[in-house]
């Protein structure tokens, strides 16, 4: 049987619940798209339309052989005998710091880190980035968008980790970083050691 070029087997449901769930795996408009009916959620394989059923269902199908905890999928009984069991098989091993992943998207994102390779360029000024995040937190810049928002203030902001900084130097009345040599404190751990450094370039040593 075929639907829009694409090949369908028909199965013979040997399960009372099997039908159900069969008519629950339909294509949406979008041919490349599976749609979950009771969540929504959407799948660009049949098969991971299959896994994700299971969620609903409650069933955990895949059983660890070494302690018996069973596992809604594959994926999931995988990255449990290599956290908890050790397993080395399809471990992502980073040459450079010998760091192990378990998934590889994870791995290869921390490669691109590794190797410096800059595959997000700004149109508007040159600059390039090893990652999406830090692209769009740039490029805020030149649209002049300011999503994060300071709740006491109201100022504005690019990024939220420059709400965390403003909040803490303008609003905090403890500064958290506080000199063991004298009464100073600072808001960042960096101004701190920086001052630690001036302490101890001012030590003399007295030779009787």
């Amino acid at each position: 049987m075929s639907l829009s070029g694409v090949n369908v087997d028909i199965e013979s449901h040997s399960r009372p619940d099997a039908t159900k769930d069969h008519t629950k795996l339909h294509r949406s408009k979008n041919p490349k798209i599976f749609t979950c009916e009771e969540c929504h959620k959407q799948f660009s394989r049949h098969s991971g339309l299959r896994i994700h059923l299971l969620i609903h269902k409650g069933e955990k199908p895949y059983k660890c052989e070494d302690c018996g905890k069973y596992f809604r999928d594959r994926t999931s009984l995988r990255r449990h005998r290599q956290r908890i069991h050790h397993d080395a098989i399809n471990n992502y091993v980073c040459p450079n710091c010998n760091k192990v992943y378990f998934e590889r998207s994870v791995f290869l994102k921390h490669m691109e880190k590794e190797s410096g390779t800059k595959r997000f360029h700004c149109k508007e000024c040159n600059k390039s980035y090893t990652e999406m995040s830090s692209y769009r937190r740039h490029a805020r810049l030149h649209g002049g968008k300011k999503p994060f928002k300071c709740d006491l203030c109201n100022r504005r902001f690019t990024a939220i980790c420059n709400v965390r900084q403003h909040m803490l130097t303008q609003h905090s009345s403890v500064l958290p970083f506080q000199c063991p040599e004298c009464d100073k404190s600072f808001p960042r751990k960096y101004l701190f050691k920086k001052h630690v450094e001036e302490h101890s370039s001012k030590i003399v040593i007295v030779v009787d």
